[in-house]
Formats: C-alpha cells, sequence, structure tokens
C-alpha cells in the first residue's frame, strides 16, 4: 500500500474566528492531504497557523489529538509550499489551472 501526500491550495469562507485572529471572508489556505477536499462533508472548524509568507497552513488533527495554540512569540511556519524567487500562490494556482484546461 502506498499512500502519498500532496499540498492542496483550499478557499475558506471565513465567518468567525474562535481564537487568534484571521481575516473575515474567503482566504486561500495551504493544506497537506491525500486526496481532494469533499465539499459534501459539511461545515468544520479548521485549525490554522499562520505561515512566513504572509498566509495560512491547514492544520489536520489525527487520530483525534487535541491542537495547542501556539504562543505569540512562536515564529511563523514554513508554509507547506512555496513559490520560486519572484513568484507567487498566486502564479502557481494560475498555471495549475490552466494545465488543467481550467480558466485562468
Amino acid at each position: 500500500m502506498i499512500i502519498m501526500s500532496w499540498p492542496y491550495f483550499i478557499d475558506l469562507d471565513i465567518v468567525r474566528v474562535l481564537r487568534g485572529t484571521a481575516p473575515a471572508g474567503r482566504s486561500t489556505m495551504l493544506s497537506v492531504q491525500h486526496t481532494y477536499w469533499r465539499k459534501d462533508l459539511g461545515v468544520r472548524k479548521w485549525w490554522l497557523r499562520r505561515n512566513s509568507i504572509g498566509g495560512f497552513n491547514i492544520l489536520l488533527e489525527e487520530n483525534n489529538e487535541t491542537l495547542v495554540r501556539c504562543a505569540p512569540t512562536m515564529p511563523a511556519a514554513d508554509p507547506y509550499i512555496r513559490p520560486g524567487e519572484g513568484r507567487t500562490l498566486e502564479d502557481m494556482m494560475r498555471e495549475g489551472r490552466e494545465a488543467n484546461g481550467q480558466r485562468p
């Protein structure tokens, strides 16, 4: 059996922040998963960790472990995927859509 995981771009519509701060409205977050996100699973709470490129990584709880809130003095996490020099995550998303025959 082989299980692989890779980074995904996931658009979240943030309605309310329970702890910490995050922008309200739609934001693109980074996640590492072994399959695409199924929208039919309903609404859920997401744990986010600020990353060093100005966005957020989505943290996944495995085996129902409780995640602990980061201390204010902790540095931002490394992003799950980092664009190359002079490129942005938006560049990467646009190129991915184009490669899959979707509109830019």
